[in-house]
């Protein structure tokens, strides 16, 4: 998660015009969250089961896994992962 944060913010330095400090202090502001992360080797073996079955991507796969084992709500703006993503068939 942490390097998606700072590819994304690089992207909108290079294509979108974001300042680069402001990037920097946007880094340091989202570090600063009380965001629990979870260590990848707890999801990718049901991220890459759920990548293949889904026919999603590993990240978007993770991203399911880690909601259904949590029982919580996956919240994206990506049309194509929300036409596959179905809580009540993953959640047992």
């Amino acid at each position: 998660m942490l390097l998606e944060l700072a590819n994304g913010l690089a992207k909108e330095v290079r294509f979108g015009g974001l300042d680069p400090a402001n990037a920097t202090i946007a880094l340091e502001y989202l570090l600063r969250l009380p965001i629990e992360l979870v260590p990848s080797e707890r999801l990718v073996s049901g991220a890459l089961s759920l990548a293949l079955e889904l026919g999603v991507s590993a990240y978007d796969g993770a991203y399911i896994a880690l909601a259904s084992t949590r029982h919580a709500l996956l919240v994206t703006a990506d049309r194509r992962l929300t036409a596959v993503y179905e809580p009540a068939k993953l959640i047992a």
